[in-house]
């Protein structure tokens, strides 16, 4: 999964600390089992001669003390293992990897699991994912007009329905451009996307442009002080990156240049964008440079959001 490397850090960082926990309680148990029944002390010791006996053996090729001290072992541990109950043992929070994070050199499953929940924890910080589901966006606001080829209404279930299809098929799936005015739902919805991949076990990146464009150039400018996110990794890295409000980002050559490249490199690596702004498609054609408004002409599915500013509805 594309988690950024700031997530995994956090969480091999917990898992590390808990191995020292882990190691620290079993030297204490240790101790305790010793101190209670000291024969265990003079196995141990007994398994480590063995241990550097067989170790000789295999260098001289003596295979029958290595057959025989095989038997050995496997009954002083046999004899250890009586002693040796639950109450002396650690109780391992991932018996897989037993809290090492790794399992034949790869994460294991519990830190994938805790990047999911890490990363919805710290997106629920900047996106309100609890007030944004595909549950409780309401196709009552948008007016139902005859008058028109498709009312706002219908368009916007279309709209809704795709999107709920497009969470269930993912990863696969296209970029998508939601464009249209202020205020019709296209930051509910690509919140609503963001909650649900991420609760498939997918990396999310989620930001607005003028966000995301400050930060890459205090990166890039070395004005960063926030070093525990590096931006442009976590954006290259994601499963699915959300792009919230092109066209808010302060514009100048720095800001095109990290646009353009945020959406070749993620077309070149196949990975799934979304992109929501309130700019018309004649006007991202003039506002950017045509590489940039050329590749969300053709490599994105544009959905059009119509209807009337809910949130002035609501008030």
């Amino acid at each position: 999964m594309g988690f950024s490397k700031d997530i995994y850090l956090e969480v091999l960082e917990e898992k590390r600390k808990t191995l020292q926990r882990d190691d620290q309680l079993r030297e204490h148990l240790y101790s305790k089992l010793v101190n209670e029944f000291p024969i265990v002390a003079e196995i141990d010791k007994e398994l480590s001669n063995i241990g550097l006996n067989t170790a000789k053996a295999v260098f001289s090729g003596n295979k029958s003390l290595i057959e025989e001290n095989a038997i050995k072992t496997k009954e002083l541990q046999d004899k250890k293992a009586k002693y040796y109950t639950d109450d002396y043992k650690v109780a391992y929070k991932c018996q897989k990897c037993l809290d090492k994070g790794y399992v034949d050199g790869k994460y294991c499953d519990c830190v994938l699991n805790e990047a999911k929940k890490l990363q919805y924890k710290k997106l629920s910080s900047v996106a309100p994912f609890s007030e944004c589901s595909f549950e409780n966006f309401l196709l009552d606001y948008y007016p139902d007009d005859s008058s028109t080829k498709i009312s706002p209404k219908l368009r916007m279930e279309k709209n809704l329905n795709y999107l709920k299809k497009y969470v269930n098929a993912f990863p696969t799936g296209e970029n998508l451009l939601l464009f249209g005015g202020a205020g019709l739902g296209k930051t509910h919805l690509s919140i609503a996307i963001a909650s649900e991949v991420i609760k498939k076990g997918y990396g999310v990146f989620y930001c607005s442009a003028e966000y995301l464009m400050a930060h890459l150039e205090r990166e890039r400018f070395g004005r960063n002080n926030d070093n525990s996110v590096i931006f442009s990794d976590a954006v290259n890295e994601c499963d699915l990156l959300v792009l919230d409000d092109l066209g808010t980002e302060f514009l100048n050559q720095f800001t095109k240049s990290q646009i353009y490249d945020i959406i070749n490199t993620r077309l070149l690596m196949k990975k799934p964008t979304i992109i929501n702004t309130n700019l018309t498609m004649e006007e991202i054609e003039q506002k950017y440079t045509a590489r940039i408004s050329s590749r969300l002409i053709g490599n994105y599915k544009t959905l059009l959001f119509e209807g009337n500013d809910i949130r002035q509805l609501k008030d």
